[in-house]
């Protein structure tokens, strides 16, 4: 769910579904970024539902790095 600007920018809102079943296991996107945001290097993340032909539903993680400090640490690129 969201809406673009007057400037043609997406802004996400809420989620469609709060729930992915794949493969009979039910996974919680929030749950899912919650640890991603964890890791130093990531800035933002959204996890969605894809369709897959194995499992029905997949976890499809999208993040954004973030070079600025967080806990006390930099990201670098090796």
């Amino acid at each position: 769910m969201g809406y673009l600007d007057d400037d043609g920018y997406l802004f996400l809102t809420d989620r469609a579904a709060n729930l992915i079943i794949s493969g009979g296991v039910n996974i919680y996107p929030a749950e899912v970024e919650a640890v991603l945001l964890e890791h130093p290097a990531v800035g933002d993340v959204a996890v969605v539902g894809v369709p897959s032909e194995e499992w029905v539903r997949k976890c499809g993680p999208w993040w954004k790095c973030s070079p600025v400090r967080k806990r006390g640490r930099t990201w670098r690129p090796s």
